[in-house]
């Protein structure tokens, strides 16, 4: 860590560590005693007789980064550290030399706190050392390290000081700052290094809610849910919007429309005097808005209210139609925000240390550079969160049953639910990768797959790659794979690359969440009856994509079938079966995912090889295969009965995507009829 070595340094460090209760306690023996006369690495420091240095003879460390240490001892005399009277002797030298960058970069550690050395007072006094902060309000206290047990301190104002560095320090604990700005939601602690050094500390309790209102009857004209958030008691108005919403489970919204396409991250909006009639208080009323009712029922919404752990905060509805929970409180038209005493004391947002810590726990995420680092509540994980409730938030939204306990479509009570399973493959093309299956519901109840299939559904699966919860950074579709033939019979498997995924910061590997939706249509019409959305999140150890390890041990046969009995007309389809071994066992399905294989297939009774236009061409799993026969009019044929039988060889590559080998390859015929 960059940091300072000088005079006042040394002062202050013996200073602390012989006034300073925790420090006396913690400090080793020979601080104080040496030589078993008294005489300590107290009166070497204080006496200039332990110094520090550079490879280039400066007493500071410029940058942060892997140094080695030397240290450098001259005894005049008899080796020891003191003279007979008492006096030291012995010179120490403390020799710095960079020998490497940091492993991750981050602000952290160009910011040297050291504690509360050089402390006078209730203020710092640092000369050529450590850092200092210009506090825009010196009244609330931003705690670094809270145990006293552990020598815990908060960031103290400047007295008179020349640092090393200097910060501008601020506290944030509006409901303003801690809901509704994008660039500060749900942020615990903020550093920036340009381009004047800041720190914003705004610790938070996170509360997820949901948000159900009702409508019962078809109306052409517009319906409305208000709410006044408070704070102490006092509603608050933090602008032309208070905080963001999102639709819950696989319902409709009022006019019919998939709740979560119309409440993504939604803002609401402040009433005006237009509201008057609707609410009693639209001065601090903000609302949420639908243009008519088509489809009456229930719709949830579900959202995070970040309030500050010294002001009781709140929502307060003005709709009778509208209720809220959180995961502490049951459905109610107030709801009061979690307090600090409900959370767990391991996962309370109160110091920086403990920020950190959330990190390590993965309740909070962090977005850093060497100059910059935000560190935010993960909404995933609070959302999770049961409290004192029978189940979570996103629990209750996923189990929302469309038709039943939300709006439904039209004639259908039908539900899905989705199952995931993560699993880890170190070592592979692919760094993880996760199993999911689903269930599909009628009015409440499981189908079987024989149900199912009298039902004439349609199932569709479509996964989302670098997708954030965090409103900064909304992300972007990244890729759809539909599987359209049965809703039952998907590829359970899906491999997640390192690109769909973030690092992990200071720990090597990445982290990675992708969204996952699930929709069931009729097979007729093609209209949607219900869908599932859910995140699937890794954590994973692996560095990123490597090459396939493909072995050298593999085995391979073809086989080729016609599709209907008899032989096969010359551009009627027929199936090629590749089957691949490993040691003589059958290669698993999960081996010839991550292998990416690439199978080619050949026909040389023709000069059409396969290729971009040919049919059954370039495949990337060696899975079964629909191809075609294109036969040249010199081939060799038997005449039967006017119809020309051929017996047509066909050839199947395995290839290495890495270096285009072929690693194994089988031939078989196809008979082949033409008239």
């Amino acid at each position: 860590m960059m940091d300072g070595y000088t005079e006042d340094f040394r002062k202050d460090f013996v200073d602390y560590f012989t006034n300073d209760t925790f420090a006396r306690q913690t400090a080793p023996p020979a601080f104080f005693d040496l030589d078993g006369r008294g005489h300590g690495i107290d009166d070497l420091l204080k006496n200039g007789n332990i110094t520090f240095e550079t490879a280039t003879g400066s007493d500071r460390l410029n940058s942060p980064g892997v140094y080695s240490v030397q240290i450098l001892a001259d005894f005049p005399e008899n080796w020891k550290f003191f003279k007979d009277n008492g006096d030291a002797q012995a010179k120490i030298r403390i020799r710095f030399e960079k020998i490497g960058d940091p492993g991750v970069s981050s602000p952290l550690y160009f910011i040297p706190l050291d504690g509360r050395v050089g402390l006078v007072g209730n203020a710092y006094s640092r000369q050529g050392y450590g850092t200092v902060f210009d506090l825009e309000n010196p009244a609330q206290e931003i705690p670094v390290l809270e145990d006293p047990s552990q020598g815990g301190f908060r960031i103290y104002p400047d007295l008179d000081s020349n640092p090393l560095l200097r910060i501008n320090a601020s506290t944030r604990t509006d409901l303003g700052s801690l809901n509704t700005f994008p660039q500060s939601r749900g942020v615990l602690l903020s550093i920036d290094g340009q381009p004047t050094p800041t720190l914003t500390y705004a610790p938070s309790i996170p509360t997820p809610i949901l948000l159900k209102t009702t409508q019962e009857t078809v109306t052409n004209q517009p319906v409305h849910s208000y709410f006044s958030p408070f704070e102490n008691g006092t509603p608050v108005q933090t602008g032309a919007y208070f905080g963001y919403w999102n639709g819950g489970g696989q319902c409709l919204n009022f006019d019919g429309s998939p709740i979560r396409d119309s409440f993504n991250y939604t803002v609401d909006r402040k009433a005006d005097s237009s509201d008057a009639s609707f609410t009693p208080n639209p001065d601090t009323a903000y609302a949420l808005d639908w243009t008519n009712v088509s489809k009456p029922g229930n719709v949830y919404l579900y959202s995070i209210l970040y309030s500050s752990p010294q002001n009781p905060s709140g929502l307060l509805t003005t709709s009778p139609s509208t209720q809220f929970r959180s995961n502490y409180q049951d459905y109610a038209q107030s709801l009061q925000t979690n307090t600090a005493q409900q959370m767990p004391v391991e996962q309370q947002a109160t110091s920086i240390q403990k920020i950190l810590g959330l990190l390590a726990q993965k309740k909070v995420c962090v977005i850093q550079t060497m100059a910059s680092a935000t560190y935010y509540w993960d909404e995933n994980s609070i959302l999770h969160e049961n409290g004192n409730q029978p189940q979570s938030i996103m629990n209750e939204v996923n189990a929302l049953v469309p038709g039943e306990s939300c709006i439904g479509t039209t004639g259908s009570n039908y539900g899905t639910s989705m199952h995931l399973e993560p699993h880890t493959e170190p070592n592979s093309n692919y760094i993880d990768y996760f199993e999911v299956s689903f269930d599909v519901r009628k009015n409440g109840i499981t189908l079987t797959e024989d149900q199912l299939r009298e039902e004439n559904l349609l199932g569709t699966i479509s996964f989302e790659g670098r997708e954030s919860t965090h409103p900064n950074n909304a992300g972007s579709l990244r890729r759809s794979n539909e599987y359209t033939n049965d809703p039952i019979r998907i590829d359970p498997r899906y491999f997640i690359d390192a690109t769909d995924c973030t690092s992990n910061g200071s720990t090597p590997g990445y982290h990675c969440t992708l969204p996952i939706a699930y929709q069931l249509f009729t097979q007729t019409s093609q209209q949607l009856v219900a869908q599932t959305h859910e995140s699937m999140s890794f954590e994973s150890e692996s560095t990123g994509p490597a090459a396939p390890n493909i072995p050298a041990t593999l085995g391979f046969r073809i086989s080729v079938h016609a599709t209907s009995p008899g032989a096969i007309g010359i551009n009627d389809p027929f199936t090629i079966t590749p089957q691949i071994t490993q040691n003589g066992q059958p290669a698993e399905d999960i081996d010839l995912q991550r292998w990416n294989l690439i199978g080619r297939i050949l026909w040389p009774h023709s000069s059409r090889e396969s290729s971009p236009d040919a049919r059954g061409t370039y495949v990337k799993l060696p899975i079964t295969l629909f191809v075609g026969s294109y036969l040249s009019d010199n081939d060799p044929c038997v005449q039967t009965n006017g119809a020309r039988l051929c017996n047509i060889p066909i050839q199947y590559d395995l290839i290495n995507p890495n270096t285009n080998a072929v690693i194994a390859t089988d031939t078989a015929d196809a008979t082949v009829r033409t008239n």
